[in-house]
């Protein structure tokens, strides 16, 4: 928790998303100005994990799992920030959409 915490107070930072029981995502949505929720669906999770590589079972049980045991506590917490604006973003079309207009100011 101390290491998100002082990632999150420098003046930018970018932090990938859920670390499972390692995350303190309440540190960084109490200071995050922008986030990008990914809901891609299963299935092509489920294929780039494949491609990827060999995963162990706790990894395909997380992937498996998440989208109705970690997405709803994610979604929790977000409400109790509403500091931040929230992008849900359900495919790689809406992503790269997204990432294409902030582009220019990068």
């Amino acid at each position: 928790m101390e290491v998100q915490r002082k990632l999150a107070s420098q003046s930018r930072w970018i932090m990938d998303g859920d670390l499972g029981p390692y995350d303190a995502l309440p540190v960084r949505l109490s200071i995050a100005d922008t986030v990008l929720l990914l809901e891609f669906p299963l299935w092509l999770c489920l294929w780039r994990a494949l491609r990827r590589g060999k995963e162990n079972w706790d990894f395909w049980w997380w992937l498996i799992t998440w989208g109705w045991l970690e997405r709803p506590k994610i979604r929790d917490m977000l409400a109790e920030h509403p500091n931040a604006r929230v992008h849900i973003l359900r495919s790689q079309k809406e992503l790269d959409q997204f990432l294409s207009k902030l582009a220019p100011s990068c």
